[in-house]
């Protein structure tokens, strides 16, 4: 189990990193969400946190070797 922000490059590479080998597939399911009030209030805050670790991911885990990424 790792907490970690995956708004940062260096969060998402430490979390795709194996001692030996890479991971095949990745799912990401990492997300910046609260309940409905934190969202109606933080629309583009969290829009934009969300984009970031897609991006993020999607990229370091094609670097990485991730064969499938969802």
């Amino acid at each position: 189990y790792l907490e970690l922000d995956l708004r940062v490059p260096e969060n998402c590479i430490k979390s795709l990193t194996l001692e030996k080998g890479n991971f095949d597939e990745v799912y990401q399911f990492a997300a910046d969400i609260g309940g409905m009030g934190f969202i109606l209030a933080n629309e583009s805050e969290c829009m934009y946190n969300n984009m970031l670790i897609d991006c993020n991911m999607a990229k370091y885990a094609a670097e990485l070797g991730a064969k499938r990424f969802f």
